[in-house]
């Protein structure tokens, strides 16, 4: 049993492809800016490049430090390399 607008669907997937296609255009490129997408962070989002060490800590870990760990068990000796 199929969905209604599987079809429709189709359509509107392939659209851009089938007009690519027709234009003979050699690539196409899909990216995702996910840290401002998903989480708001404005600070990079006109950069097509970003320094991962400065904003690791604050993107990914902004509310938990190493030591906040030793509270659920983990040794100190395993919280840095």
């Amino acid at each position: 049993m199929q969905d209604s607008l599987q079809y429709f669907v189709y359509g509107q997937y392939n659209f851009l492809l089938k007009e690519l296609f027709n234009i003979k255009c050699l690539l196409m490129m899909y990216g995702e800016n996910s840290e401002v997408e998903y989480r708001g962070d404005m600070k990079n989002a006109y950069k097509t490049t970003r320094d991962y060490k400065a904003d690791k800590k604050n993107h990914y870990f902004p509310y938990l430090r190493p030591e906040d760990l030793l509270n659920d068990g983990i040794k100190e000796e395993n919280l840095f390399p």
